[in-house]
């Protein structure tokens, strides 16, 4: 007989402190702007699914910590990306105030494929440091 997976809700020190975490990421990615910080965030969503499928399938349980914790992680970087825009450059893995809206490059602007919106961002990147005064006054 096929034993059911059940909904575990009780106050397990493990499953807390993934919750904990979980909520923590969100607020980090939300007070610290920085794109490094949604990385993370996504890094832990793919762990704590992971963590959700080996409890369900060895010890047939569903943790109400662990769904939490990724439900608000994944909140996170959803309302994140609405409020604050996922085109902010790759300045912003590092700093809130290096990024740049697409719309101020032309190889950001959708056309063309990945790489040559890498190369655009590489390129604006070096032309600002460059010359950090016309970039600033653009």
């Amino acid at each position: 007989m096929k034993k059911k997976i059940e909904f575990d809700s009780g106050k397990k020190v493990f499953p807390i402190i993934i919750a904990v975490i979980g909520a923590a990421l969100m607020l980090a990615m939300w007070i610290t702007r920085l794109n490094m910080t949604a990385v993370v965030c996504v890094a832990y969503c793919c762990i704590v699914s992971a963590l959700i499928v080996i409890g369900m399938f060895f010890k047939r349980k569903l943790y109400l910590g662990f769904v939490v914790g990724y439900c608000a992680a994944l909140f996170g970087i959803i309302t994140y990306y609405i409020a604050f825009g996922a085109d902010a450059g790759f300045g912003a893995f590092t700093s809130g105030l290096a990024g740049f809206s697409s719309a101020e490059h032309p190889l950001l602007t959708g056309e063309g494929n990945f790489f040559t919106r890498l190369l655009g961002n590489l390129l604006h990147s070096r032309y600002c440091r460059r010359d950090s005064l016309r970039c600033e006054n653009r």
